[in-house]
């Protein structure tokens, strides 16, 4: 995970990186070894037009989000603290 801050836009830079170049870790095997669908609730991440508002996804890829993402995730804390010190400024992902 990278941070730049753009200051010409406005805006704090945040690029993730995969795995494709095949440098995976044990943790990247574990994380691809749980891959039972998880049901989530939509709502929680994004306005859903499914009636039921729940989707199967990839179960180690959800924990991973959640952990890296979610409220006291070290991505949301660095994004929030990024922001802090840049009033005015915005999130771009890449």
């Amino acid at each position: 995970m990278i941070f730049q801050t753009d200051h010409s836009n406005h805006q704090v830079v945040v690029c993730l990186r995969g795995t494709m170049r095949g440098t995976m870790s044990l943790d990247d095997v574990a994380t691809n070894c749980e891959c039972e669908a998880t049901r989530i609730n939509t709502g929680y991440f994004w306005d859903a037009s499914d009636p039921n508002g729940t989707f199967l996804v990839h179960g180690g890829m959800l924990r991973v989000a959640l952990a890296v993402g979610g409220n006291r995730g070290p991505l949301t804390s660095a994004l929030n603290h990024a922001l802090t010190i840049n009033p005015g400024y915005c999130e771009l992902f890449y």
